[in-house]
């Protein structure tokens, strides 16, 4: 997807802006083609001092690739404010109907200008212990957690769909 592909933005962008919305849709672009086929569920989540937002959004994606490109650019938008050195930022993807008709659920946080993947263990801890109080909480039922996938390759993503980030954590 490209700022004028559909879906895309209409606002003009320039500077540091257009280099993280340009980065931002490229990252998305990756994960889209490397998750494959299927529904995911994508949240994007950005804090920092004060401050803080998540967005969630359907990605649906077909073997041609994203069947609603619409939801790219406010996905971007959200990744993009993450990808600032003031704030800190993650996505969790939860992958529909996984093998064995589970949800899959994966996770990346910003570094730098891109993202690193979670391991099954780092996005397993992060769904099972309440934010407030530290305690463990049980997982939701029907639920795996899988080792994310490197995104930004300056080779881009291996075509390999779902077969990327294989290790699952079975709930």
């Amino acid at each position: 997807m490209t700022p004028n592909s559909p879906g895309s933005f209409d606002a003009p962008l320039d500077g540091a802006f257009k280099d993280r919305i340009l980065r931002a849709i490229t990252l998305l672009s990756e994960l889209a083609a490397a998750l494959g086929p299927g529904r995911h569920s994508i949240t994007c989540s950005a804090i920092r001092v004060g401050e803080g937002f998540s967005l969630s959004s359907e990605l649906l994606v077909g073997t041609t690739g994203v069947d609603n490109p619409e939801v790219v650019p406010p996905l971007a938008l959200a990744l993009s404010e993450g990808l600032q050195p003031d704030w800190s930022s993650g996505l969790v993807v939860r992958s529909h109907h996984h093998e064995g008709g589970h949800d899959l659920l994966r996770g990346w946080v910003t570094v730098d200008d891109g993202l690193r993947p979670l391991t099954a263990s780092e996005i397993e801890l992060a769904h099972t212990t309440d934010p407030l109080t530290g305690q463990h909480l049980p997982p939701e039922p029907g639920t795996v957690f899988g080792d994310a996938f490197p995104l930004g390759d300056p080779e881009g993503p291996d075509d390999g769909g779902d077969e990327r980030g294989t290790a699952l954590h079975d709930v």
